[in-house]
C-alpha cells in the first residue's frame, strides 16, 4: 500500500537523525505514532497473505518506529528490568550487565516524557472558601506524589493532596479526554489516581479514586466522588512569595504563642516577680514575618507618604521662587 511506503519512508528519515537525538518529542513524536500504526495495520495485512517479505519489512520498520517512542522504550525497558531480576539460567555478571543496560535505556527514555518530569512547585485554586494553593510533586519510582506547601482546614500542610502512578502503559487503562474551545482542542491523556479528602481538623481523611488530566502546561486532578476538580499551573516567584507569606505569618504566631505558654510554665512566681521589677529585663521578641495584606497595607503607607513629600517640595521650590523673585522686583 502507498500509505505503508510513506510511513516507512518517514521512520527512515527519522531513523538517520537518532545519532544526535535518540527520542522523538512534539510533533514529531506525534507522527511517528501515527506512522506505527498504520504501519501495524498493514502488518496484520500482510500476515494474513502469508508475505513474508513484506513481513519481515515492515517488523523492522516497526522496531525502528519503536525505538524512538519515549514511552514504548520506557515501558519496555522496565518490564525487561524486571525480567532480567527473575533470570535464573543466566550468570549474576550477565544478568548486571542486562539490567544496567535496559536503566540506561529507562533513564535517557524518561527525560523525555513530561509526566514523568513535574517536579516542583504547582498552584491551584481549590474552591471559593479554600483559594489558591501550592503543592509540591515529587517522585517514588513511576508514583506522582503531590504535597500540600499551604493548606487548609480539611487537608493542611505538609500533607499528601493526591498521588498518581505515571507508568506510561497506565494511561492506556483510560481513553483520552477529548476537549474543544477557544483556547485549546485534542485528546489529553489521562492517568488513574488517588485523591485525599477529610473533614475539618484532619478528621476522617482518607483516599478516593481520582484521575489526572494532562495539558500541554498544566494538568487537572479531579476528585472522583465529588466531581471536584482542580486546575494546576506553574506559579511565578512572586505568586509563590504571596502564598507562602501568608502561611509562614500564620505560623509564626502560633509559635510565638506556645513559646511565651512554655515560658510561663517554665517560670516560678518569684522570678516573674522579679522580671516585673528589673529594669534591664527585655522581653524576648516576637518572630512573625508580615503579612501579604500588611504588605500591601505598608507599601500604601510608603506611596502615600512620597506623594505627601514630593507635593511639600514643590511648594517649598515655589516658595523660593516666589521670594528671589520678589526681590528682584
Amino acid at each position: 500500500m502507498a500509505m505503508n511506503d510513506i510511513s516507512k519512508a518517514r521512520l527512515d528519515d527519522k531513523d538517520s537523525l537518532a545519532s544526535s537525538k535518540l527520542f522523538a518529542s512534539g510533533d514529531e513524536l506525534r507522527i511517528l505514532r501515527e506512522d506505527l500504526k498504520s504501519l501495524r495495520q498493514n502488518l496484520e495485512w500482510a500476515q494474513a497473505s502469508n508475505d513474508d517479505a513484506r513481513i519481515e519489512s515492515l517488523e523492522k520498520a516497526i522496531y525502528k518506529g519503536e525505538s524512538r517512542d519515549p514511552s514504548y522504550m520506557y515501558d519496555k525497558a522496565q518490564k525487561n528490568i524486571k525480567e532480567a531480576k527473575k533470570m535464573k539460567d543466566v550468570t549474576d555478571e550477565e544478568k548486571t550487565i542486562l539490567i544496567e543496560k535496559w536503566s540506561s535505556v529507562a533513564t535517557n527514555s524518561r527525560e523525555f516524557l513530561p509526566h514523568l518530569n513535574m517536579e516542583g512547585l504547582w498552584v491551584g485554586n481549590y474552591g471559593d472558601t479554600k483559594g489558591l494553593q501550592v503543592i509540591n510533586i515529587t517522585y517514588s519510582g513511576d508514583e506522582l506524589i503531590a504535597s500540600k506547601v499551604t493548606g487548609d482546614l480539611n487537608v493542611p500542610r505538609g500533607e499528601k493532596t493526591f498521588t498518581v502512578n505515571m507508568l506510561p502503559s497506565n494511561s492506556s487503562l483510560l481513553p483520552p479526554a477529548e476537549l474543544v474551545n477557544k483556547n485549546q482542542r485534542g485528546e489529553f491523556h489521562r492517568f488513574p489516581g488517588k485523591g485525599q479528602v477529610s473533614r475539618k481538623g484532619f478528621k476522617d481523611n482518607r483516599f478516593v479514586e481520582g484521575q489526572m488530566i494532562l495539558f500541554e502546561n498544566r494538568f487537572s486532578f479531579v476528585w472522583i466522588p465529588t466531581k471536584h476538580y482542580v486546575l494546576f499551573h506553574r506559579p511565578s516567584p512572586e505568586m509563590t512569595l504571596k502564598l507562602l507569606r501568608d502561611t509562614i505569618s500564620k505560623e509564626d504566631e502560633i509559635e510565638n504563642m506556645r513559646n511565651h505558654v512554655s515560658r510561663c510554665f517554665d517560670m516560678d512566681l518569684s522570678t516573674a516577680i522579679a522580671r516585673q521589677h528589673d529594669p534591664f529585663t527585655t522581653d524576648e521578641p516576637f518572630r512573625r514575618i508580615t503579612t501579604q495584606e500588611e504588605v500591601e497595607k505598608i507599601e500604601e503607607r510608603v506611596k502615600e507618604s512620597d506623594r505627601v513629600n514630593r507635593i511639600y517640595q514643590v511648594k517649598k521650590w515655589r516658595n523660593y521662587i516666589d521670594q528671589v523673585l520678589g526681590k528682584n522686583m
